[in-house]
């Protein structure tokens, strides 16, 4: 029977592989960072359909070893979950990378992968105990930026639901658009606003709810993103506001007219994108 040691150097030496065959027909470069999620993602939003059951593994075992090398686990394979990761984190967790990878190419960019990862984190967050402080992981990587504010993590949600409620209704089609927009989002000229949606993916359904609900105050909002932004982060803020706008005007004339045809963004999608504008402090 293979050890553990056998095992994690043969899934190392294939994702090694699978690294010098992505090179080689995407011209990308990869390093077993988690920011590199980011580049698969884009990847697989551009070829899913193309991707053999082959290369899914070959990638889902290239995840796996962001995973082991960023957060610590060990490779495993039995007949209830095939081959995963255990004892993620230094604690009594599982990572299945397969799955992963199978889920990003079906559903699209609701299971990014970058996503994937950040969730990995929070339940990482919440499943840290104090007995296991000598673990050289404490819920996050000892290098990772502290937790950003709610309100600058929902940023990117409330853009969304403000352009598409702006002519009364907010659809599942508008939805799946903004999925598709948020797939690029690695090209964002922002990087805590990337920061800020890789944050915001696992939620997304969450934020959705609670941006249809009654608790739910435009104003309120608004003021305190401004305000959070303009106190804490007040080196990005200016470009995070812009980067946000951008994308706001992304998801309205995503949009367009009945099929097509018509004005790209309508009259009350383009007040409500002056609107923000000014509430933003951008005018």
């Amino acid at each position: 029977m293979m050890s553990s040691a056998d095992y994690t150097r043969q899934l190392s030496a294939m994702a090694e592989n699978e690294i010098a065959e992505l090179r080689r027909k995407h011209g990308v470069e990869l390093d077993f960072t988690p920011s590199s999620l980011g580049t698969l993602d884009c990847i697989l939003t551009e070829n899913a359909a193309g991707v053999s059951d082959g290369e899914r593994t070959a990638l889902a075992v290239y995840v796996g070893e962001i995973i082991r090398r960023s957060l610590g686990a060990e490779w495993s394979e039995d007949e209830r979950f095939g081959v995963h990761l255990r004892e993620v984190g230094g604690v009594n967790l599982m990572a299945q990378p397969i799955n992963w990878v199978n889920r990003r190419c079906e559903r699209g960019a609701k299971d990014s992968l970058a996503a994937k990862f950040a969730l990995l984190l929070e339940r990482l967050d919440g499943d840290s105990k104090p007995e296991e402080a000598a673990v050289s992981f404490t819920g996050r990587p000892q290098n990772a930026e502290p937790r950003m504010e709610e309100i600058v993590v929902r940023a990117p949600a409330i853009m969304f639901y403000l352009i598409a409620a702006a002519d009364g209704c907010v659809d599942a089609d508008e939805s799946d658009q903004f999925c598709d927009l948020l797939a690029g989002y690695m090209d964002i000229p922002s990087k805590l606003l990337q920061r800020a949606i890789v944050e915001m993916l696992p939620r997304l359904n969450q934020y959705f709810a609670f941006l249809a609900s009654p608790d739910f105050d435009r104003d309120e909002a608004l003021a305190d993103l401004r305000e959070t932004l303009d106190r804490k982060y007040p080196d990005e803020a200016l470009a995070f506001k812009e980067a946000l706008i951008l994308l706001a005007r992304q998801i309205a004339e995503a949009s367009g007219g009945f099929l097509g045809f018509g004005e790209s963004v309508s009259d009350e999608e383009e007040s409500a994108l002056k609107d923000l504008e000014q509430r933003l402090g951008l005018h």
